[in-house]
């Protein structure tokens, strides 16, 4: 595939995971009001998604490594599929005495994971890269 297909399918997988944190988040909040707290909850949410997108694409500019793009969208698909994925089977135990404590953990696995997932398959790339 051309890199800016790729990065187009990337950057739209990640718009979708955020508007499905940011909705599961206001879903939950129920008719409640918005308030200061809840702000926190969506920046929160969406900070793996917006970081994941600014470090791709820093490597993909700024890198010359094969795959790189590939490897950014299979991230950004993972995440989006994550993110729907526990918030879609956690959705129905909303009296689940952890259910407002997933909306912390969640985020924190997301920007953990997808950043180690990206060290890890830019350092394999490069490794070879050198090889070949």
């Amino acid at each position: 595939m051309q890199p800016k297909l790729l990065s187009l399918l990337k950057t739209t997988s990640l718009l979708f995971g955020a508007i499905a944190s940011t909705a599961s988040m206001l879903l939950a909040q129920g008719e409640g009001s918005f308030d200061l707290s809840l702000l926190y909850l969506l920046l929160i949410g969406v900070a793996p998604f917006i970081s994941f997108l600014i470090l791709s694409a820093l490597l993909e500019r700024y890198t010359k490594l094969p795959g790189i793009h590939l490897i950014g969208f299979i991230i950004a698909d993972l995440m989006l599929i994550f993110t729907v994925g526990i918030y879609a089977i956690t959705w129905g135990d909303r009296f689940y005495p952890y259910y407002g404590f997933l909306f912390l953990v969640i985020p924190i696995y997301l920007l953990v994971g997808s950043i180690g997932l990206l060290a890890l398959s830019s350092l394999i790339s490069w490794f070879i890269s050198k090889r070949g």
